[in-house]
């Protein structure tokens, strides 16, 4: 084969996984960041008596009211939209369930936890108080972009009146959140680019041999 025909295969190759990424980018993809600040709620789980609020859950059930601030990138619109918590947040390694939020037409899918921050249940001055803090990670979709993946921080407060380690009134807890979406890598136009590295590799190679044998020859 010669070095032209060589030539030719390698364009040919690189320009078929080329021709994909446009296709892939046709939908376009799922960019930017936002927080979030909201109402808590677990349940019976908090109430006077306990020596904790958040600090020790392993389930984080985020009620409404939720409020997403205004974002960046593809989440610019979302200041003052509601955020609905469709499924809590599951401490878990690994989690039983995906945790879920819905805002403005976007659907956070929380797939893991790690980092989890327990700052224990402490009263002062007649007031007890504790925190939790996590970063977790997962998937975004909607508003007919294609899915990315998506990491943030989600941190609990809770705090009441208290003495002696206990709450002797009715706790309160709140929540706030910040997520920013990470694009991912398209595997078809991937797979496309790979296989045209792949023809071209095999080109060299055949041309390589085709030289060599007429070199042996001559």
């Amino acid at each position: 084969m010669s070095a032209k025909q060589v030539g030719r295969r390698i364009a040919a190759g690189l320009l078929l996984g080329l021709l994909a990424m446009p296709a892939a980018r046709a939908a376009g993809y799922i960019s930017g960041s936002f927080s979030v600040v909201g109402a808590f709620d677990c349940g019976g789980c908090i109430a006077p008596g306990n020596d904790f609020i958040v600090s020790r859950l392993t389930l984080l059930a985020a009620a409404s009211p939720a409020m997403a601030s205004a974002g960046t990138g593809v989440f610019a619109g979302l200041g003052g939209s509601p955020v609905t918590a469709t499924r809590a947040i599951d401490l878990n390694d690994p989690p039983l369930q995906a945790g879920q939020f819905d805002v403005d037409g976007f659907t956070l899918t929380i797939l893991g936890v790690q980092n989890i921050m327990r700052r224990r249940f402490v009263c002062a001055g007649g007031v007890c108080q504790d925190s939790l803090r996590v970063r977790v990670w997962g998937e975004v979709t909607g508003n007919d972009y294609r899915p990315g993946g998506i990491t943030g921080i989600w941190t609990g407060q809770g705090s009441c009146l208290g003495r002696g380690g206990v709450c002797t009134g009715q706790p309160s807890a709140s929540w706030s959140a910040s997520f920013s979406a990470t694009r991912i890598p398209e595997p078809t136009g991937l797979g496309l680019a790979g296989l045209g590295l792949l023809l071209l590799g095999a080109a060299a190679r055949r041309g390589w041999r085709a030289n060599a044998t007429r070199a042996a020859s001559g």
